[in-house]
Order: structure tokens, then sequence, then C-alpha cells
């Protein structure tokens, strides 16, 4: 995830313009996830019942690595301060290369590491993920939010457009990947 966004799934981008906004439609997109997931029982989450063989769990836990990402950039950018691998990917040492490693790679890569995760771990993690980047989101000002570059990590884009393809956007994608393989 060193580049930072995961994979864009041809959904047409209506960012928000405002922190409130970006803040409403986060937590509006968590509470359809979320929903949908807890009315599912443990063993339809662990099921391979995806095409590619994961699980709805394998999908909780891809989602939180990458809020956790997010969140941890976010607010060590606020900070002025460099996220260690522990914060960013939940572990000490990243494995040789993994620095070029190309979007299917970091994914295949956070799918072996969360993949023996018992369910109540996950929905635990993504919970505490997603509660984390709202955390980090809320004391930002409007001008850190909306400002292209205003955190350097982000490159040239702003909180604005990087966090909707990270969250909400993602939560969809996923949802309707998920609806079609469940039902």
């Amino acid at each position: 995830m060193t580049e930072g966004h995961d994979h864009d799934h041809g959904h047409d981008h209506d960012f928000p313009t405002t922190k409130v906004e970006l803040l409403e439609r986060l937590r509006a997109g968590w509470a359809e996830w979320d929903a949908f997931l807890a009315g599912k029982a443990d063993e339809t989450l662990t099921a391979p019942s995806l095409s590619n063989g994961h699980s709805l769990k394998d999908v909780m836990a891809h989602i939180a690595a990458y809020e956790r990402w997010t969140e941890a950039q976010i607010r060590n950018a606020s900070g002025g301060t460099t996220p260690t691998n522990m914060e960013l990917y939940g572990v000490d040492e990243l494995p040789p290369g993994s620095e070029t490693w190309d979007m299917d790679m970091r994914n295949a890569a956070i799918h072996e590491h969360y993949r023996d995760l018992p369910i109540a771990e996950v929905r635990q993690f993504a919970r505490q993920a997603h509660a984390a980047l709202i955390a980090a989101i809320e004391p930002l000002s409007e001008e850190e939010v909306a400002t292209p570059g205003a955190q350097a990590w982000g490159g040239e884009e702003s909180i604005l457009t990087i966090v909707p393809r990270q969250t909400y956007e993602h939560y969809l994608t996923h949802l309707d990947d998920v609806r079609a393989a469940t039902g």
C-alpha cells in the first residue's frame, strides 16, 4: 500500500467538498457495510464464497487494512511524524522487496496476513480501524482536508479525494461483489 490507493473499480467519483460531507459519507457508508455484515452468521462470513475463493472475512480484513494504513498516514502527517510499519501494516518488518509490489501483490500479502485470524478479531480490527480513521480526520482543518498536497503522503491529492476511495467507495465495490456471491 505504499502508493496509498486501492484499485479504482470504475465508480464515478462524486467527491465530497467539505470535511463535514466527507465524515457524513464515511459514516453512512460504514453503517451500510457494517449492517450488511452484522446480519451474517460467522459461518457465512468465513466460507470461501467469493469468485476468487476468498471469504467475507477476508474482505473485511482487506478493507480494515486500508483504513488502518490511511489513518496512520493522516495522523502522522498531522503530527509531523513518520508512521511505523506497525502503524501502517500491523507488522514490525515488511517482507524483502515489498516496496516494489504492485496492488495485487499488496492485496495478496494482506490476505495472507489476516487469513487465519478468527472472525471475532477481524470484526474488532475492522471497527477499530474505522473508528481510528474518523478520529484522525475529525481534528483536521477544512484547509488540511481540501487542499491537494496538504499532506505529503497523498501526493497531489487531497484527503477529500483519497479517503472516499479507501473507505465508502471501497465498501460499495466489495458489497457489489459480495451480494452477487452470497445473496
